[in-house]
């Protein structure tokens, strides 16, 4: 991710992304040390590919796609804010207000996952 949006931005000057990397980095080893403990054959199924041989064709299209949008927006985030400046800097509360989302998106993944320990993102029947 760090190279999609500093490599679009042109530049490593950009406290944003190291705060979004930082934020991301340390709630995602939060979730998986949880999951570990908690339930590792969750965890093995979440880490494997997601791209899979038993998927049908139009699910490996769809992720496919996703993935291609995904690295889209990463490189449409660097190129926007730092690049050439698109949009206007956004003000401190906005920001803080995403971060508190993002947060808010892991711990809600968190209790999904301790619900559901088939929360695996490869359909299975």
């Amino acid at each position: 991710m760090g190279v999609l949006l500093f490599g679009a931005a042109g530049t490593l000057a950009w406290p944003a992304a190291w705060w979004y990397l930082a934020e991301l980095a340390l709630l995602s080893l939060w979730l998986g040390s949880w999951l570990a403990r908690y339930d590792p054959a969750l965890l093995a199924e979440r880490l494997a590919p997601m791209i899979q041989t038993q998927q049908s064709r139009w699910d490996r299209l769809f992720v496919a796609a996703v993935g291609i949008v995904w690295v889209g927006w990463m490189i449409l985030m660097g190129v926007d804010a730092m690049r050439f400046r698109w949009s206007a800097p956004l003000p401190l509360l906005l920001v803080i207000f995403g971060a508190l989302c993002v947060f808010l998106c892991i711990v809600l993944c968190r209790s999904v996952f301790r619900a559901n320990s088939y929360a695996a993102p490869i359909v299975k029947i």
